[in-house]
């Protein structure tokens, strides 16, 4: 008989050997010990790091979302409102808009995608800024309950090209449901792409 190079294998050979227990016996011991551990974890994240595929989906701890300039509306903050000089069209800043809220349910590599457009004529690049939020009230990323987590920047390859900023449309995609929120962001134009990852807390 030829000596395993692995101590570990000759220890398990030498077990099976005294106790009578068949590989089919190990397995399922082996199989048990680890259902405990899984159990004895209280955790989510702890359970997600020792085996991802047994968690379906998690519950976000903060609201997560990208920072915004929309038109100016009724209601949005008055000290946040500029007229853009390239269209002359009346604009509000740093509007969050969510993609996942606090305490929603997010399944395993769930993926949200969400379009984007040009703020202004001849724009040479577009950054997309992730804010992670401690509620699910907070509507602009100056707000104290706000945190910047991450941020991705698409260059944009002739910026000539953007005469009319909304019809000049990013595509952005949002990996949820793992250790990590993973950011694409893709220029419809020329396909273009660019990606960033940031901590995802979930429990």
């Amino acid at each position: 008989m030829f000596a395993s190079e692995n101590p570990e294998s000759q220890h398990v050979s030498c077990t099976q050997a005294a106790l009578g227990v068949s590989d089919a016996g190990v397995r399922f011991w082996h199989g048990l010990l680890w259902l405990v551990q899984l159990r004895q974890c209280r955790s989510g994240a702890a359970m997600y790091t020792l085996a991802p595929d047994a968690i379906y989906a998690r519950r976000s701890r903060h609201a997560y979302g990208v920072q915004t300039t929309t038109f100016f509306k009724k209601g949005h903050r008055e000290e946040l409102r500029f007229t853009e000089p390239t269209t002359n069209k009346i604009l509000c800043s740093k509007v969050f808009s969510p993609l996942v809220k606090l305490d929603e349910l997010v399944e395993h590599d769930q993926v949200k995608v969400e379009d984007y457009v040009a703020v202004k004529k001849h724009q040479a690049s577009v950054d997309f800024n992730l804010y992670a939020c401690s509620n699910n009230s907070d509507r602009y990323t100056d707000a104290d309950a706000m945190k910047k987590v991450g941020s991705v920047r698409l260059y944009i390859a002739d910026p000539s090209k953007v005469t009319d900023p909304d019809a000049f449309k990013f595509t952005v995609s949002f990996r949820l449901g793992g250790s990590e929120l993973t950011v694409t962001a893709v220029d419809k134009q020329t396909g273009e792409e660019v990606q960033t990852s940031v901590i995802f807390v979930a429990e």
